[in-house]
């Protein structure tokens, strides 16, 4: 199963407008606030917040996005993810 990590950090406020689009798509929140997670941040390459990556089944990177979002690229990563696109972002 591919697996969705949204890197974040609690000063983003981008951040915080994008994660309400995850209610209901299973995902992990990378928050790299926490000093125990900073190397995952680190780990993956992230430069700027937010960024939501895609891993494979074998842990190798299948997705990449920094920045807002938009409903369209948002469906392509769910496809990316094996997940079918949100009826409210539909279009």
């Amino acid at each position: 199963m591919k697996t969705i990590v949204f890197f974040t950090a609690d000063w983003c406020k981008v951040c915080k407008q994008v994660l309400p689009m995850f209610a209901g798509i299973p995902h992990e929140v990378v928050n790299l606030s926490d000093p125990t997670k900073e190397g995952r941040g680190v780990a993956a390459g992230v430069q700027s917040l937010p960024t939501i990556i895609v891993f494979d089944e074998g842990g190798a990177e299948a997705y990449r996005h920094s920045g807002i979002i938009g409903r369209s690229e948002f469906n392509y990563l769910l496809r990316v993810a094996g997940l079918e696109p949100k009826q409210a972002f539909a279009g």
